[in-house]
């Protein structure tokens, strides 16, 4: 496939994800609130009992970029092999070619926009009108590697999606499986990496690399800029091709095996 026809489907599939998410609007707002709901439980207390809540507030609250892009990711998986099941749209995008990797891309664009970002900007305010600081003290001091978190929040996204994807497929857990995931890729990102012995390990977790860049545009980083920036490239290739390679064994269970039904 060349350069062109595969950036022709690209477009196609953002123009279909664009196209479902008007239909999940409220869903969106939904989710924006229960994240600034759960911010709220860590945030307030860690506040309380710290000398500096600023600086508290820098470490933490970057630490939703790579979380909520990786939780994201899950449960638009979930969707698709659970939910849409149910009424049959799961076949209908198989039958057209489109397995949970495309689904996951289709609807990257919106997902990422409103839940991360969105998401990112409502805790902000919550957490400048708590603390009564404006929100000035909030804007990273290095936008590019703000940016640049956000970027690399796409692999996040795509890798625990497809890992959620397999695991609904060959398992009978369901459910439990991404609330069971969600817990773990907390450390390292909303619980910072110097909880474990070398901060560096926490980025088995593919989320972390996103939150450490964003703590990194704030100066709160725990894991060297410079170890971020050369991993960056080759973690995000990696992340990306386990992302398609474990939607492609997915798909092909999927064919063999079809799909177990769940409530």
């Amino acid at each position: 496939m060349g350069l062109t026809e595969g950036l022709r489907r690209f477009t196609h599939l953002l123009y279909i994800g664009t196209n479902l998410a008007r239909m999940h609007v409220s869903s969106y707002v939904a989710s924006t609130i229960n994240t600034v709901l759960w911010f709220s439980i860590v945030f307030v207390p860690t506040t309380l009992f710290s000398p500096n809540p600023l600086k508290a507030l820098h470490v933490f609250l970057p630490g939703t970029i790579g979380f909520t892009a990786a939780a994201t990711g899950m449960w638009v998986a979930t969707e698709f092999l659970r939910w849409y099941v149910h009424e049959g749209l799961t076949d209908m995008f198989r039958e057209c070619g489109l397995n949970v990797f495309h689904y996951l891309v289709c609807g990257f664009h919106i997902d990422l926009i409103t839940l991360t970002l969105v998401s990112y900007l409502a805790v902000t305010s919550l957490a400048t009108t708590y603390l009564g600081v404006p929100i000035t003290h909030v804007l990273p001091t290095n936008p590019l590697l703000f940016a640049l978190a956000f970027i690399l929040a796409v692999p996040a996204y795509l890798l625990c999606g497809a890992l959620i994807a397999y695991l609904y497929t060959v398992t009978p857990v369901g459910g439990a499986w991404t609330n069971l995931i969600q817990m773990v890729l907390i450390v390292g990102t909303i619980v910072p990496p110097k909880v474990l012995p070398n901060p560096e390990l926490a980025l088995i977790n593919p989320a972390v690399l996103a939150s450490e860049l964003a703590r990194a545009s704030y100066g709160a980083n725990f894991i060297p800029v410079n170890t971020l920036l050369v991993l960056a490239t080759p973690l995000a290739l990696t992340y990306l091709a386990l992302a398609y390679i474990i939607s492609k064994y997915c798909d092909k269970y999927i064919a063999k095996y079809g799909i177990r039904f769940r409530r």
